[in-house]
This record gives C-alpha cells, sequence and structure tokens, in this order.
C-alpha cells in the first residue's frame, strides 16, 4: 500500500507540475481540457517506461528525452510535441492503439519542453525508483484508477487536483 501511496503522490506531482505549466501556455484552456491532455500525455510516457522497463522495444524514453533537449530547454520552448511527432507515429504504426493516435486535446494544447523533460527524467531507469518490469499488471491497474478518479480544476490563478465527485461519493 505504501508503494501505491508514493506512486500516486509522485504521479500527483507530475499532473500537478504539468496541468499548471499548460494553464500558463493556453490561458484559455479550461479544467476539462487540461485534465484530458494531462491525462494522454502521462498515459503515453507511462507505457513507453513499461515498454522500457520489460525490455520489449527500444528505449523510447532515452529517445523522447534526447528530442526534447535537442527542442530548447528554456522557459518559453514548446516545440517537444511537435519533435517527438515521429516517435509517437512510430508508437502508433507498431502498436496500433488509440493511446499514440493523434488526439487534439493534446496537440492543441502547448507545454513547455523543460517541464515535458523533468518528467521524463523522473521516469528513466537510472531515476525512478519503480520498474514495470517487476510490478503485477493488478498494481498498475489499481494505480492508473486511482488517478483516473482526480481532475484537473483550473480558475484564472489557480490549478488544482480534485477527486472527481462520484468517487468521493463511493469511497465515503
Amino acid at each position: 500500500k505504501a508503494f501505491l501511496a508514493e506512486m500516486d503522490n509522485e504521479k500527483d506531482g507530475w499532473r500537478v507540475l504539468l496541468a499548471k505549466d499548460m494553464k500558463k501556455h493556453n490561458l484559455s484552456a479550461d479544467g476539462e481540457l487540461i485534465t484530458a491532455a494531462v491525462q494522454l500525455l502521462i498515459d503515453r510516457l507511462v507505457f513507453i517506461k513499461a515498454l522500457s522497463d520489460r525490455e520489449v522495444d527500444k528505449d523510447y524514453l532515452g529517445e523522447l528525452a534526447k528530442v526534447v533537449e535537442e527542442s530548447g530547454l528554456s522557459e518559453d520552448d514548446t516545440s517537444w510535441f511537435n519533435a517527438c511527432k515521429n516517435i509517437f507515429d512510430e508508437l502508433n504504426n507498431f502498436y496500433n492503439g488509440s493511446i499514440f493516435a493523434p488526439r487534439p486535446e493534446l496537440e492543441n494544447v502547448s507545454v513547455s519542453n523543460k517541464v515535458v523533460q523533468s518528467v521524463i527524467t523522473d521516469l528513466q531507469p537510472e531515476n525512478s525508483p519503480y520498474n514495470f518490469a517487476v510490478l503485477p499488471v493488478e498494481i498498475l491497474g489499481t494505480i492508473y484508477e486511482r488517478f483516473l478518479g482526480r481532475v484537473v480544476r483550473t480558475t484564472d490563478k489557480r490549478v488544482t487536483i480534485e477527486e472527481k465527485p462520484e468517487v468521493r461519493k463511493a469511497g465515503g
């Protein structure tokens, strides 16, 4: 259970970091759009980490890190998504699922290269205390369910993460 709590907290940390940066670069974006964009981006990165940890495919996480860094890591650089499009297209063609398919909720929202790079860095094997090769699929499923039970709420000045009302009600 401690592992689940720790992983969930770390993912919330990534979610908050990404959501705040997305709001900063997309002032008109509402919580629903930011929730969808953050969720999809984290889904992609965690899926890529799982591939890497299980040595199923080449080191896409390392490739992403390199491409994002080459795109620039200053505060205003947000070109990482276009720079990484070929990697996502390759993964989409091979795995043929919706996770890497073109998705407007991610393509229409900017987030800084620097923030994306920090999440990728956290996930890389040398920096991450988690190795998805040794985690049972059930634990990953539980973490994912907890993650889906929270949403991003935005105002002009704040970004918060809250449990969905139906999750709060079900949990008592």
